[in-house]
């Protein structure tokens, strides 16, 4: 069993990272084939996981689990996090207040309310100082501290810091980034691409990037042009990022996919819907979960 370096309590390590800062001393991984995927589940109450053709492959016994990533899944028992390998043993001890999914090679995690980031040993790589962070993407990740936001790589270099009040995550060498209230999109040296004139601005996923003007969100491409109208209200109706092809919408009260035409191609029948990831999508009926394929047919019939 692979372990973190960093054994200290709470206190001891807010300590260590108070005084190494006053020093001067800060979506979404690869996608497996659906054949070799493992999913998370959900058996009277105690989470598992299944293969790609919803048979039961990690028996229920965590409290809470993530989707696996470069070869790791999140698992929670109790309070806190660590991560399993496809045999559901552990790979890196419980010992996390929060884990996210591996990307890059390395996985955001929470400890005492600041962030920082491990590698597949559990070993941090990044220091937990930060108050707010992002998973990395093409190499950048986006995090905060002190009001200020920033790039850092995995050697902890600083870019743009403090030039923009919000940044978002690097997909397709481009980051949406707000100035003066308005979110436009920036490539790595901090120039616009995409000028700021946007309520609000997500990052590009497969191509497209989900975007508000005015009162909807749609979808824009790389020139900033609407290809899917922002006909989407944030009141009566949500929209999540494309992935493999098809989006999740809410359309008053249940949730469906558009495909990249904004036609609906699974009919909104859910009470909630989670992009697609390696062939299947999680959604819920009824406070239960389950799996569809790209038809809208049951992998995993729901239940709780």
């Amino acid at each position: 069993m692979r372990t973190s370096r960093f054994g200290f309590g709470c206190l001891l390590w807010t300590a260590f990272c108070s005084a190494a800062l006053m020093g001067g001393a800060p979506p979404t991984g690869k996608l497996e084939n659906r054949e070799a995927a493992l999913f998370p589940v959900v058996i009277d109450g105690k989470w598992g996981y299944m293969n790609g053709q919803g048979e039961l492959e990690l028996s229920p016994r965590f409290d809470e689990a993530r989707p696996f990533s470069e070869g790791l899944g999140a698992v929670r028992e109790g309070a806190l996090w660590g991560y399993i390998d496809a045999k559901g043993e552990l790979a890196i001890r419980i010992q996390f207040d929060d884990a996210d999914l591996f990307s890059d090679g390395l996985a955001l995690v929470r400890i005492c309310e600041r962030y920082g980031y491990i590698d597949r040993d559990g070993r941090f790589v990044i220091n937990p100082f930060y108050q707010a962070a992002t998973t990395f993407s093409e190499g950048l990740a986006v995090v905060v501290w002190n009001r200020d936001t920033w790039f850092i790589d995995r050697d902890e270099r600083q870019s743009q810091q403090g030039r923009f009040k919000m940044i978002k995550s690097f997909a397709g060498d481009m980051a949406p980034a707000r100035e003066n209230r308005l979110w436009g999109y920036i490539d790595r040296d901090g120039n616009w691409i995409i000028k700021p004139r946007f309520r609000y601005a997500y990052p590009f996923h497969e191509g497209l990037a989900l975007a508000q003007e005015r009162g909807g969100y749609g979808f824009i491409d790389a020139k900033g042009k609407f290809v899917i109208s922002p006909r989407f209200s944030i009141v009566g109706e949500k929209i999540t990022l494309f992935s493999e092809g098809l989006a999740a919408v809410r359309v008053k009260r249940h949730w469906g996919y558009i495909d990249r035409k904004g036609k609906m191609v699974i009919p909104a029948t859910f009470d909630w819907a989670e992009p697609f990831r390696n062939g299947l999508a999680m959604v819920q009926v009824e406070h239960k979960t389950g799996y569809i394929d790209r038809e809208g047919k049951w992998v995993w019939t729901p239940r709780r």
